[in-house]
């Protein structure tokens, strides 16, 4: 790690919160969650008109990556996503967030594609996953070096995440606008097609319907995981607040 990385870097910190369902008993995760969605409904107005949503029902059951920087105790969060997994959402009785967003937007192609995709995961649900609602704190935009390595620490989240929980298929969104289709499209991730033909963008209702691509990915590509070898520090010493087996088994009885 070079000397401008410590220096910027020096107080911050990756957190991870499994399954806000499950652990917004503990008031630190409680005072997270909520500025979170505070943070992601900043960061979204900032660049979409009002009535742009961010948070939906998947914050609660999805598990969330957030890079901190610690101050006087209270971390103050920079940027973050969330992801969840097919088998996640069939445990909540929940759609997969990709199919309910192409549901929402009309896209019958598209639901055509991921329905495909989806049942060959069918008794695997596990290996298949849903990225999204990647925000960065307005502040950080006023910086260039710092949001270039905090982009490099998305990376670094994504794909350490995904290559640990073993997902075979990576799905999510990207939005041309804010170039972030190229964003992970560098990382590895290709339009989705159906029969052949790549899938046109697509109005995206969250987004107060703003285009969008969807993307899928099954490898990472050699600079990814460079970026996440040299960060693997970072990740490495990541906080987590996870449920305990014992607390998920008490509720489910």
């Amino acid at each position: 790690m070079n000397d401008m990385v410590a220096k910027l870097f020096g107080d911050i910190e990756i957190v991870v919160i499994e399954s806000p369902y499950d652990t917004l008993g503990d008031p630190e995760v409680r005072d997270l969650f909520s500025r979170l969605a505070a943070l992601k409904i900043e960061g979204y107005r900032a660049v979409y008109e009002y009535g742009v949503l961010p948070v939906d029902t998947y914050d609660f059951v999805a598990t969330h990556y957030l890079v901190c920087r610690k101050n006087q105790g209270r971390p103050e969060i920079l940027t973050g996503y969330k992801t969840v997994t097919l088998q996640k959402c069939l445990k909540h009785r929940l759609v997969f967030p990709g199919m309910a967003l192409l549901r929402s937007a009309g896209a019958t192609s598209h639901c055509l594609a991921l329905e495909e995709l989806l049942g060959q995961f069918a008794a695997n649900p596990d290996k298949v996953s849903y990225s999204s609602s990647w925000t960065i704190n307005p502040e950080v935009r006023k910086n260039p070096a710092l949001k270039n390595l905090l982009k490099d620490l998305m990376t670094v989240m994504l794909a350490a995440h995904e290559l640990e929980i073993g997902t075979v298929e990576r799905l999510g969104c990207g939005v041309p606008k804010v170039k972030s289709d190229q964003y992970f499209q560098s990382l590895g991730y290709q339009r989705m097609t159906y029969r052949g033909d790549i899938l046109p963008p697509f109005s995206q209702p969250s987004l107060v319907g703003e285009s969008a691509v969807l993307l899928h990915g099954t490898e990472y590509t050699e600079e990814a995981l460079r970026v996440v070898e040299r960060y693997r520090d970072f990740w490495q010493a990541r906080r987590i607040f996870r449920p305990s087996d014992a607390a998920i088994e008490k509720k489910a009885a």
